[in-house]
């Protein structure tokens, strides 16, 4: 071998030394980067890891909450709620309509019965009538009596003087 090729071959052996020192301090770099995050990831799991356990805790009573078997019973709920309010709202409308219907009978009972005493009073005003002009000519045959008895009485005085 020439020299030149020794040479050559020691500037690749020394290049590819220094190729791997190089090489050798970006894995240790690596390693100690890796290190650092992999503790920093070791921490932040081991806080993490309270929150975790808290959601697992609420996760279970949420399974324990039985929504779909709650949200039935409120359905059931619901239901009868929305029934009792039908049947309120049916009693209402036919005491609505019993109370029209009976103010309807009262407004004809009370027409009835005005017409009635209108008719009675009618009958009455005329009773009353008939009774005072028979009043009225009981006094007329009573005065007229009267003066003919005052008149009779005078002319026996005048003919018991004579």
């Amino acid at each position: 071998m020439s020299i030149k090729d020794q040479e050559s071959r020691q500037l690749i052996i020394t290049d590819f030394e220094e190729k791997i020192k190089t090489i050798d301090q970006s894995f240790q770099n690596t390693s100690r980067f890796l290190e650092s995050k992999t503790t920093q990831l070791s921490e932040i799991i081991s806080q993490v890891e309270p929150i975790t356990q808290s959601i697992k805790v609420y996760l279970d009573e949420i399974k324990q909450i039985d929504l779909p078997k709650r949200l039935d019973k409120i359905d059931a709920t619901t239901a009868g709620l929305m029934s009792a309010l039908q049947t309120a709202q049916n009693r209402i409308d036919n005491t609505e309509r019993n109370i029209t219907d009976q103010n309807r009978d009262l407004k004809e009972l009370l027409k009835a019965n005005e017409q009635h005493q209108s008719k009675t009073l009618e009958s009455y005003q005329l009773q009353i009538k008939q009774m005072f002009e028979n009043q009225q000519k009981r006094h007329t045959r009573h005065s007229i009596i009267t003066w003919i008895l005052l008149g009779a009485s005078v002319a026996f005085l005048i003919f018991w003087q004579l």
